[in-house]
């Protein structure tokens, strides 16, 4: 049996669903962190492998696009607002197929990028938000 590609989930982010442009929500779980993998060396053939985790990589990441409207210029806005108000928000990201379900939840989520405004006919505003680690 043929598995299903995820393409259209439903993102819902402070408990509003969002209108993202198609094919451009990408989320970055953490997963534990980047790991680093080295070998240390004593000499005549001696070595041995090290490994670490950079802690520096332990957040969660979401990136997605809006079309630039009006609305959707002024909710970037507030977005961005929000951490200098110290307002942190949830998101929620679902998704089904193949009779199955999948749920992320992202806590303390932040508007990190300073995004461009794109006025053209078919613009686009491309945010990055970095947030704990995905669940």
């Amino acid at each position: 049996m043929a598995s299903t590609v995820i393409t259209l989930p439903q993102l819902v982010y402070d408990n509003q669903i969002i209108l993202y442009v198609p094919s451009t929500l990408v989320i970055t779980p953490a997963n534990g962190g980047e790991r680093s993998v080295v070998s240390a060396t004593g000499g005549a053939g001696v070595s041995e492998t090290v490994t670490s985790v950079d802690g520096t990589t332990l957040v969660g990441k979401m990136v997605f696009s809006l079309f630039a409207t009006i609305a959707n210029i002024k909710l970037a806005a507030k977005w961005k607002q929000d951490f200098n108000d110290g307002i942190l928000r949830s998101a929620r990201v679902t998704a089904s197929a193949d009779d199955d379900f999948l749920s992320r939840t992202l806590n303390n989520v932040i508007l990190t990028n300073n995004y461009e405004e794109n006025y053209t006919p078919d613009g686009e505003i491309a945010l990055e938000f970095m947030c704990d680690v995905v669940v």
